[in-house]
């Protein structure tokens, strides 16, 4: 048995990378540590977040990590390896902080951003993100959904496309409590029928579920 110790408060959520050599935990310290197994030392600190990371998920492609937290945001790094001794040494960097975005609207007037995510008074530790399998799309809980300026908040879940992962490119309400964990279905369905009309372009039928915080 291997103790990684380094977090100065404790840990929330953690994933492996898809070859198993590094470890990612979230923790209620603010950071993230990427640990390099083989060696059992730290890689990479990520410390970007304000309050509590809750939930980590690595792009199953290895280009791509996605942090959660209390905060308020969803941070997004992307790898650009830096070179070390003439290797290719990995390396996150932040490249999206997404936090808020405008309600739709006819009125031509600017009106305020509103937040996606609940704040730290979610009753939850969690708020654990997926990747599906292919790393086409993101998952993303604890949303806070408002359609309009005027209609009430609703809880929700993101889905946001590999190819823009600036914003969500859909939006899943309907949940009676906040969502606090989601997954994808790890087996592909093929598509059947509504072949005239999709948002996007599927090799196969992607199913995700969710958790709230409903009592069973």
């Amino acid at each position: 048995m291997t103790f990684y110790r380094f977090h100065r408060k404790d840990v929330l959520d953690l994933q492996w990378s898809t070859d198993g050599t590094f470890l990612i935990p979230g923790s209620v310290d603010s950071t993230c540590i990427i640990w390099d197994v083989n060696k059992g030392s730290v890689h990479q600190i990520l410390d970007g977040h304000s309050h509590y990371v809750q939930g980590v998920a690595w792009d199953p492609l290895a280009k791509f990590l996605a942090s959660l937290s209390s905060d308020r945001t969803c941070r997004i790094y992307v790898n650009k390896p830096s070179k070390t001794k003439g290797n290719d040494r990995m390396n996150y960097i932040c490249q999206y902080v997404i936090s808020r975005l405008e309600p739709q609207t006819t009125d031509e007037s600017k009106t305020a951003k509103n937040h996606l995510f609940h704040d730290e008074t979610l009753p939850s530790f969690f708020r654990r993100l997926a990747w599906s399998p292919d790393g086409s799309f993101l998952l993303v809980p604890a949303g806070s959904f408002k359609h309009t300026p005027s209609s009430e908040l609703v809880n929700a879940a993101y889905i946001l496309s590999r190819n823009d992962l600036a914003r969500p490119a859909l939006t899943l309400p309907g949940a009676s409590k906040p969502v606090v964990a989601v997954r994808f279905c790890p087996v592909r369905f093929s598509l059947r029928g509504l072949k005239s009309f999709v948002l996007f372009r599927f090799s196969a039928a992607l199913i995700s579920s969710y958790a709230d915080r409903s009592k069973s």
